[in-house]
């Protein structure tokens, strides 16, 4: 095990803390009266630096995230971007504090011992602060194509890549996500239930209400307002569907809404060869938001869309 990387100090200060905390809890037990004040004041001491290192660690994350794929497991369990030696002995101190301070308060769930159970945030706060400062995660690549279920990403590298603070006069850089999917209907089933907006709530995940405010000539829906739970509310938004390239594509553009400045996407129906029941779903999207987040959880919500969407295309297409 070597002690000389970088960081190594955070681990040893988590296990230093997690000591300090085990030797106050059997004291604790041993003689309240004398050293219960001594649980209080680590437990506390220790809750208090979670919370500072956790906001810190997250801060620095919102920063890398521009650039490095992160995600919350890890960046706080050290589920990837730590060596060996560092999660075992970051998540090692963190269960020792978790299960001595349980252990504690289950002894004498009346007392000060109780206080134990708010140290472990230290553990968590502190394996954030190492991952967020030394961990090895991918970066974000421009024009990566992946097939199957898992979206791919573009980054426009002629623009700035600071999203959340773009340069002033440049538009912000956007991430694009796509997934393809072959699912078990025709490529004019597909485009049957894309199309069919009035049936939208009875199907497609969170989303409460939608409503064809204009059609065009053929009696295709071309304005459509939706709402749908977002991010702990309720969104509006309404779209503006082209059907210039039915059935094959269905694509749209935002003409308002309450939480995205930007909404566009596409489905692209393609027949499977030699599977005349089967279809080839392409979904593009294209987001910006009103408020800015950080990018991982940018990145995490465009994926959750996208899966979900073709998750609730395929159900109604191969069930109904």
């Amino acid at each position: 095990m070597s002690t000389d990387r970088p960081g190594w100090d955070i681990v040893r200060f988590g296990w230093a803390a997690t000591g300090l905390l085990c030797i106050s809890l059997v004291l604790g037990l041993v003689a309240p009266s004398w050293f219960g004040w001594l649980v209080v004041a680590v437990s506390v001491a220790m809750f208090a630096g979670g919370v500072v290192t956790f906001a810190w660690s997250y801060l620095i994350a919102v920063e890398r995230s521009r650039t490095d794929e992160l995600s919350v497991a890890g960046l706080y369990l050290l589920a990837e971007g730590a060596p060996k030696d560092v999660r075992i002995n970051m998540l090692g101190a963190l269960g020792v504090q978790v299960v001595a301070s349980l252990a504690a308060a289950a002894v004498k769930p009346y007392s000060f011992m109780a206080f134990g159970i708010l140290a472990p945030l230290l553990g968590m706060g502190l394996a954030g602060m190492w991952s967020a400062r030394h961990g090895q995660f991918r970066p974000r690549m421009a024009d990566q194509v992946v097939m199957g279920n898992t979206p791919r990403r573009w980054q426009n590298q002629d623009r700035p890549v600071d999203q959340d603070h773009p340069v002033e006069g440049e538009p912000a850089v956007l991430d694009e996500a796509t997934e393809t999917r072959v699912i078990n209907a025709s490529p004019a089933r597909c485009y049957e239930i894309a199309t069919d907006f009035a049936s939208y709530p009875e199907w497609t995940t969170d989303l409460k209400d939608a409503e064809v405010v204009d059609a065009d000539a053929e009696g295709r829906a071309e304005l459509v307002a939706f709402r749908a739970a977002a991010m702990g509310r309720s969104a509006t938004y309404t779209l503006r569907y082209d059907h210039s390239d039915a059935p094959r594509v269905l694509s749209w553009t935002q003409d308002s809404g309450d939480i995205t400045k930007r909404l566009e996407g596409s489905y692209l129906f393609e027949p499977v060869d030699g599977e005349a029941d089967k279809c080839q779903v392409t979904y593009h999207l294209i987001v910006e938001l009103a408020v800015p987040l950080p990018g991982f959880v940018k990145r995490r919500a465009e994926g959750r869309i996208i899966h979900t969407a073709l998750d609730d295309l395929q159900s109604r297409a191969e069930t109904v």
